[in-house]
């Protein structure tokens, strides 16, 4: 992929991750909205995602980027701002900037799903929300942390050819392709119970469960069309992204009905 692809393949990752912040205002009781969060989120996946490129580009570009991120950091609330502070540390022990390069999350083949799972909740659950928020929150966070470990898996397996020509060990490639389907079914499975769980605890209403059991399974679907449809990495992944737009979507339609 040439320095463009790569800028806006990780630009619509950083949309997508919006669209999650935005969809936990609608679960949560609030309105999607355009803000300095929305800002931070947007410009932090940017730089983090680019910085690690060799490209001269795209490293500018991750710079310009950060820079949007911390103007946009400093207008947020303390706790927030506190709270931001781990996806930061996670990134840096992630790619081993915290420490030695042959020490990084990102090389413990079970630990590299978990990771990206968990920072992307941690983003698009409990930074949109206040700090009185966040222990009603939990079982949120915890559907969202197990839907965006199926989507990050699903990455994974997409990568698995390539990953595997250049020797890289990854838990994809060690449980195989039937296995790590399995997985990626099961994970969906657990983000639908925790759905359900937020509804029998009076957290959701019927339709926006129904809504988000809907998107669940549809996601199922998806990723088999996207595995069957094409075998290109970097569109399968962009494809895979799109599913929390797509999740986004059904729970603001039905909100706004």
């Amino acid at each position: 992929m040439n320095s463009l692809s790569v800028i806006l393949l990780n630009a619509w990752t950083g949309l997508c991750a919006v669209a999650l912040a935005e969809q936990t205002h609608l679960l949560t009781g609030g309105a999607p909205e355009l803000g300095s969060l929305e800002g931070f989120v947007f410009g932090g996946a940017l730089f983090a995602y680019n910085i690690i490129r060799i490209d001269p580009l795209p490293r500018f570009l991750a710079w310009v980027f950060g820079a949007l991120a911390l103007v946009c950091l400093v207008q947020l609330q303390h706790y927030t701002q506190a709270a931001a502070v781990v996806p930061f540390v996670a990134w840096g022990l992630y790619y081993g900037a915290l420490g030695t390069a042959n020490v990084r999350l990102r090389a413990v083949a079970p630990l590299k799903p978990v990771t990206v799972s968990l920072v992307w909740a941690w983003v698009t659950v409990l930074l949109p929300l206040s700090s009185g928020q966040w222990v009603s929150a939990m079982v949120l966070f915890a559907g969202r942390a197990a839907f965006l470990f199926g989507l990050a898996f699903a990455c994974d397996v997409c990568d698995a050819p390539l990953d595997a020509k250049h020797g890289l060990d990854t838990l994809a490639l060690r449980l195989g392709n039937a296995s790590s389907r399995r997985l990626i079914d099961t994970a969906l499975t657990l983000s639908a119970g925790c759905v359900t769980a937020n509804w029998l605890l009076g957290n959701y209403p019927p339709d926006l469960t129904v809504a988000l059991v809907a998107t669940l399974v549809a996601t199922a679907i998806l990723l088999r069309l996207i595995f069957r449809t094409t075998h290109k990495p970097h569109i399968q992944k962009a494809a895979i992204d799109g599913i929390m737009v797509l999740q986004f979507l059904g729970v603001w339609l039905v909100a706004a009905i």
